[in-house]
C-alpha cells in the first residue's frame, strides 16, 4: 500500500549571511591578534615552548626580530586570506542546497515526490556539486537553477578564489598557472569608501580630511584592484584584507538576496512565522 507523507523543511536564508559573518568576524580577529603581536617579538620567541631537544635546520641564516616580524605578518595575512576565501565554497554549497530543496517544490507541482527523488536532488547531487571547482559550482547555479549573480561581484570572487589557489598550490608565488596567458595576475575586489562631492565631482578620501568650501560626504562602494608579475609574491596588507572581507560578506548577502527573489518568481511562500513547507512524499508502508 502507497500512501503519502508529510515532510516540514525549514529553511532560514539569514542563516547563510549569519554563518559568513561569524567566520568572517573570527578570522578577522585572529588576524588582528597576529598583527599586533609582530611588535612584541622577541629573540625568545623564535624557539618553541616546552620543547627540550631543539633542532636548529640552519644555524647560518637565523632571523633577525626585524626579519622574523616580516615573515610572521606575511604569514599572517596570508592565513587570514585563505581563510576567508576558503568560505566562499561553502556558501555556494549552502545555496546549492536551498536550490536543491526548492526544486522538490517544482516536482510536486505536477505529481507526489517520492524517496528517488530526494536521493537524486538533494543528495546525490549535493555530491557531486561538492566536489566541483568553485568556477564550475557558479556556472553550475546559473544552469542548473537560473539563478543570477551580479558579473561584477562573481569576476572579484573569482579573483580572490584564484588568488587563493596561488598561496595554498604556489606557496604564494605567482606564476604563468595564475596569469593564464596575461601579463600579470589582477585580484579584485570592492571596498567601503568614503566620497567627498564638490562641485558634482567625487572624490575618494581618507579620514582624518579637512574639507573645505561646504563640500559634502558620502559613503560608497568602490572596485579596487592590486596586480602582481609573474616570480612575485602575493601579499595583501591588512586594510585590503579587510576589504577582501568586506567583499565576501556582500557576495553572502547578493547570494541571499538572489535567492529570495529567485524563490519567489518560482512561487516559493516566504513566510513571517518561518513555518516550514510541507512536501508530499511518496513511500511504501
Amino acid at each position: 500500500m502507497v500512501e503519502q507523507y508529510q515532510i516540514n523543511v525549514s529553511i532560514n536564508l539569514a542563516g547563510i549571511t549569519d554563518r559568513i559573518q561569524r567566520r568572517l568576524r573570527a578570522s578577522m580577529s585572529l588576524v588582528a591578534i597576529g598583527l599586533n603581536a609582530r611588535t612584541g617579538i622577541s629573540t625568545g620567541d623564535l624557539k618553541l615552548p616546552e620543547v627540550n631537544i631543539y633542532q636548529q635546520f640552519d644555524s647560518s641564516n637565523q632571523w633577525t626580530v626585524e626579519q622574523a616580524g616580516e615573515a610572521w605578518q606575511k604569514w599572517i595575512l596570508e592565513n587570514g586570506f585563505r581563510d576567508v576565501a576558503e568560505e566562499i565554497s561553502g556558501l555556494l554549497e549552502e545555496t546549492q542546497s536551498v536550490l536543491s530543496h526548492w526544486q522538490l517544490v517544482e516536482i510536486q507541482k505536477s505529481r507526489p515526490i517520492c524517496g528517488e527523488d530526494w536521493n537524486e536532488v538533494v543528495v546525490n547531487r549535493g555530491s557531486r556539486f561538492h566536489q566541483l571547482g568553485l568556477p564550475d559550482k557558479i556556472d553550475f547555479l546559473t544552469n542548473e537553477y537560473g539563478l543570477a549573480l551580479p558579473d561584477a561581484l562573481v569576476r572579484q570572487v573569482l579573483t580572490i578564489n584564484a588568488a587563493r589557489n596561488c598561496l595554498v598550490h604556489r606557496e604564494g608565488v605567482v606564476t604563468t598557472k595564475d596569469t593564464r596567458g596575461a601579463d600579470q595576475f589582477d585580484i579584485e575586489w570592492s571596498a567601503m569608501a568614503m566620497i567627498l562631492i564638490e562641485n558634482g565631482v567625487e572624490k575618494e578620501i581618507e579620514p582624518p580630511y579637512l574639507i573645505k568650501g561646504g563640500g559634502q560626504l558620502a559613503v560608497g562602494t568602490r572596485p579596487k584592484t592590486k596586480s602582481f608579475a609573474v616570480g612575485q609574491d602575493l601579499i595583501v596588507t591588512a586594510k585590503e584584507f579587510s576589504q577582501i572581507c568586506f567583499t565576501l560578506f556582500l557576495f553572502a548577502s547578493t547570494c541571499a538576496q538572489s535567492l529570495e527573489a529567485h524563490g519567489k518568481a518560482q512561487g516559493i511562500q516566504f513566510l513571517a512565522n518561518n513555518e516550514a513547507n510541507q512536501l508530499p512524499v511518496e513511500g511504501d508502508e
